[in-house]
């Protein structure tokens, strides 16, 4: 399969919900396969940031992320979702941390 690298640049808010949702449905993320999987992305996209706090995004990235929750988000998901994009951050940075006590 060919992966797009310009593709995977910009941030989706759709990619955070089905992390949250994900995680939400009882996935370990602390499983090691995950983290080699994640791991080997960065890679692969020649990332050299800090992605243990906050996935690397910079403010503008999160700012992106958070106005998407309105326009992208809310009119595909169900009404009575919850997403709180603040948590899944917190709830990765530990995990990608390598803290087992994650929120």
């Amino acid at each position: 399969m060919l992966i797009d690298k310009e593709k995977l640049k910009d941030p989706a808010i759709r990619d955070f919900f089905d992390l949250w949702h994900i995680a939400e449905s009882g996935f370990d993320f602390h499983g090691r396969r995950f983290l080699d999987i994640f791991i080997k992305k960065l890679e692969y996209e020649d990332y050299k940031g800090d992605y243990k706090q906050n996935f690397g995004l910079n403010k503008d990235d999160i700012a992106l992320l958070k106005r998407q929750i309105e326009t992208d988000l809310i009119p595909v998901v169900r009404s009575d979702e919850v997403f709180d994009l603040d948590r899944v951050f917190e709830r990765f940075n530990h995990i990608l941390s390598g803290e087992k006590n994650n929120k």
